[in-house]
């Protein structure tokens, strides 16, 4: 799909920009000049903008003289030998009030991006921000240096809008870094508290670090309205309470969360749904808490979330926790749950009508159950063709436990003392394990009954050797 492309220098950018092209100095300014706010109209005090060669279409920030950071940005629609039309629709912001002699007016170059308490674009980018043919932002982050913050960034604009790092051409898959620091009082990185803040989607991103004391979130989408924003090749780490918490419906796709819940007690990912709504969690590696009682994958009040071929290890509390509320329930498919020292999924008392479907996974080394119930008589739910250690790799409790309404078949208990994976205590869940190969649910229902997969029970689908393939379809981009 087509953008209207914006960028972020942060080495040579600057705030003041439009941010409509990767030079670091705007292609015009324009400073001292008369500004209306009602009309769009910018005056200069010298120059020429037809002759000088601003365009139609081209972007301008507006601001008052002496400002550090722009608090607007619209795209040109007119402009004659002494005047600048920017359009009041297509643009972020707020307009700066009229002003006589005191206004500047740049046109192009790239932004700054975050730094130190400024959130700027990300605290204003929205889907207004369009070219004429009406194609949705995309702010490109330059990876050349780290976005080092020292604040909230507030997210306000609804989307669709796009924002990616990238290392030299956009769209190459390189990771700009977002750094909120490790001293002070922790803070939420990056924070939606805005009504119907929706559409966004953040791409090939790292976020990482929020101060050193308390128990901020590193990215927070704090009202049931914020839905349908997708995170997507981005890494998670160092966060002092949750890496991410949702409530409402949205997604995390190949996204790594590591190192977070440093002050204890809290999830690595926390859906806190307050309303009917389903979050994401797609092929996501998810792993190695750094502090006490830190549990992988919560899922709180109403809301059942997909799990789909994602890995939860090494958790100084459970896998997944199914919190204990009255509609909570979870779809985990194709999941490796390994070595959390609670339960590999506990499903809390009080969850009395849950929707509860477990399919191919493996649970390994947990140190409670594989699966864990409270009896509640309401659940329903499946726990299909699912494996489990066995020997040192058994689940210290069991396999399973109190299920009540919830029917458990197609079970496999592995060998003692293997895993499925070729090196998981070094983060390689590659399936290599005969028993695990082909040995998931695949049946299609009623009218596909001659339609049968044969998918392995685990998230890292296993690669024939007869193939060429140089990655499966469905593997990890870490």
């Amino acid at each position: 799909m087509a953008f209207t492309e914006f960028y972020c220098d942060p080495s040579n950018g600057s705030n003041l920009n439009a941010g409509s092209t990767t030079a670091s100095a705007a292609a015009f300014t324009y400073a001292s000049g008369n500004w209306v706010a009602s009309t769009g109209v910018f005056t200069v005090a010298s120059g020429n903008p037809s002759s000088d060669g601003v365009a139609v279409g081209d972007f301008a920030s507006v601001y008052a003289n002496g400002s550090t950071t722009t608090g607007f940005v619209g795209r040109v629609t007119a402009r004659d030998a002494t005047t600048i039309t920017v359009s009041l629709t297509a643009k972020i912001g707020t307009a700066p009030t009229d002003g006589t002699g005191t206004r500047t007016l740049k046109i192009a170059g790239a932004w700054k991006g975050p730094n130190a308490a400024d959130g700027f674009p990300l605290t204003l980018i929205a889907n207004t921000l369009t070219n004429a043919a009406g194609d949705y932002p995309r702010v490109n982050l330059k990876n050349n240096a780290t976005y080092n913050v020292t604040a909230t960034i507030g997210v306000t604009g609804s989307g669709p809008y796009f924002v990616q790092g990238y290392s030299s051409t956009v769209n190459d898959g390189g990771r700009a870094t977002i750094d909120g620091g490790t001293s002070g009082t922790s803070y939420n990185l990056l924070y939606f508290n805005t009504a119907n803040t929706f559409c966004t989607r953040w791409q090939d991103l790292i976020f990482q670090n929020n101060g050193a004391t308390g128990g901020a979130k590193g990215i927070l989408l704090n009202t049931s309205s914020t839905r349908f924003n997708t995170w997507y090749r981005c890494k998670f780490s160092g966060f002092r309470g949750a890496a991410v918490q949702f409530n409402g419906a949205n997604a995390i796709i190949e996204c790594e969360v590591v190192g977070s819940v440093k002050n204890g007690g809290d999830y690595h990912v926390y859906c806190s749904h307050s309303n009917a709504e389903s979050s994401l969690i797609l092929r996501c590696y998810i792993h190695d808490p750094a502090g006490a009682s830190a549990r992988g994958i919560g899922l709180g009040s109403i809301n059942t979330t997909k799990v789909i071929s994602s890995i939860i290890a090494n958790h100084t509390s459970h896998g997944v926790e199914v919190g204990a509320n009255n509609q909570s329930g979870i779809h985990c498919i194709n999941c490796d749950i390994y070595n959390n020292t609670g339960q590999g999924i506990d499903i809390q008392t009080g969850t009395n009508t849950a929707d509860i479907y477990i399919v191919n996974c493996n649970f390994i080394k947990n140190g409670g159950y594989g699966v864990r119930g409270s009896g509640i008589a309401g659940w329903s739910g499946y726990l299909i063709n699912c494996a489990f250690g066995a020997g040192t790799q058994a689940n210290t409790s069991g396999t399973t436990n109190n299920l009540k309404g919830i029917v458990e078949s197609g079970s496999i208990t592995y060998a003692a003392d293997v895993t499925p994976w070729v090196d998981p205590a070094n983060g390689n869940f590659t399936i290599n394990l005969a028993a695990a190969k082909n040995a998931g649910r695949g049946a299609f229902g009623t009218g596909l009954t001659s339609t049968v997969g044969y998918p392995d029970i685990g998230a890292a689908q296993h690669q024939d050797a007869s193939s060429t393939a140089a990655c499966p379809v469905g593997g990890f981009v870490l």
